[in-house]
């Protein structure tokens, strides 16, 4: 509404600048002031959050207003969206532990269906952060608002997820497991076999 409002306003002082416009000289000036015009709108129109969000990728949460837990510093969540159309899978850390389940995009509303979770010990601000943020997503709709490179998720209660997209490295998988590095010894077995 607010744009359209700066585009007519904008119509309107280009058309009386026109209309001063006495010489030539000063009308040559017009197509310019026309291309400066319609850069602007454009820039306004995309400014402005895309209507039907496209949340499938890779995502950092960045920060939220969640009153049961605070985002620990180096245990940020991500959440990699995945699919086609309306019906999504998520996939993701909590913290420590990965999560997965499905995901129903209906316009800009989010439906997440009950996310299972692996369950490994983590230390207590840890912990606290993956059940808010678990309880927050599993079972529950969201509005999901674009902007550029973020997503954020609010619930109806008011409270919000702030994600930012990322690119993961190709040696960054989300399911990647650490192996340990071959030993150089042999095993206890075949050493005293010998």
């Amino acid at each position: 509404m607010a744009s359209s409002l700066r585009i007519g306003t904008a119509r309107k002082k280009l058309t009386l600048a026109a209309l001063r416009l006495r010489t030539t000289e000063q009308m040559k000036l017009l197509p310019v002031a026309a291309c400066l015009f319609v850069a602007g709108t454009s820039a306004v129109a995309s400014a402005q959050p895309s209507r039907l969000p496209d949340v499938v990728g890779h995502w950092k949460v960045m920060g939220w207003t969640l009153p049961q837990a605070l985002p620990v510093r180096g245990f940020l969540p991500v959440l990699k969206f995945s699919g086609a159309g309306q019906a999504l899978a998520v996939t993701g850390k909590a913290g420590c532990n990965y999560i997965n389940g499905p995901v129903t995009l209906q316009g800009n509303q989010l439906t997440f269906g009950v996310l299972v979770s692996t369950r490994i010990a983590c230390s207590v601000a840890v912990g606290q952060q993956e059940t808010a943020l678990i309880n927050t997503l599993s079972g529950q709709t969201l509005t999901a608002v674009r902007a550029a490179h973020s997503l954020t998720l609010t619930t109806k209660g008011g409270s919000e997820l702030r994600l930012r997209r990322y690119k993961v490295r190709s040696h960054e998988g989300l399911s990647r497991v650490r192996t340990p590095a071959p030993s150089s010894r042999r095993p206890a077995a075949a050493a005293g076999s010998e």
